[in-house]
């Protein structure tokens, strides 16, 4: 024991003075390992220092194909979701809970996209007809904040977005919708 206690005091001489390179801790266990003190270290590092096998190699390939694969699903799933719901969102022949249903889940689905302010405008059809469905359900005050969402969206991007809001809106003949829409649009010029 007298001879480990020896040995260690020599090795962590060594260690603390090489305590500036970056390998500070490899030497230390590689150190504490030729002289015995950790019976596990020597393995450690010499695994931690091998380069990897030709198998290990194509295991890591798979995995990160098999992650690129599933990031892919995820992205098209939700953005085909997305898609789909918007149509059904449009589509007049819904009215409604079933209508507020498809427009939320499209909303919802489609919510990553939202980084660009092309998107948003692009989205604001949407919630458009978010805000139609909640004035048909008598959800006045949601509506209003609905409607208020679609034009700032539209209004984000330069285009004809604003402009097809508006051809949408004459299309529905209920008119408290209309004056909803109408209170919104002076509110905020």
């Amino acid at each position: 024991m007298a001879v480990l206690g020896a040995r260690w005091r020599a090795v962590s001489l060594r260690v603390h003075s090489a305590a500036e390179s970056p390998n500070f801790l490899m030497l230390y266990f590689t150190r504490m390992a030729a002289y015995g003190a950790f019976p596990f270290a020597g393995h450690l590092v010499a695994r931690s220092m091998r380069t990897p096998t030709e198998a290990q190699r194509t295991r890591i390939k798979r995995w990160a194909c098999v992650i690129f694969i599933c990031v892919f699903l995820c992205v098209w799933l939700s953005g085909m979701t997305a898609g789909l719901m918007a149509g059904a969102c449009r589509n007049d022949r819904y009215e409604g809970a079933k209508k507020l249903r498809f427009c939320n889940i499209s909303l919802t689905a489609g919510a990553w996209m939202d980084f660009s302010s092309r998107e948003q405008a692009k989205r604001s059809r949407i919630q458009l007809e978010r805000a139609i469905a909640l004035a048909q359900l008598g959800e006045l005050k949601k509506a209003v904040d609905a409607f208020d969402k679609a034009l700032r969206d539209a209004r984000a991007k330069p285009g004809p977005w604003e402009r097809e809001l508006h051809q949408r809106i004459v299309q529905i003949e209920d008119r408290n919708t209309l004056a909803l829409w109408v209170s919104v649009v002076e509110s905020a010029k």
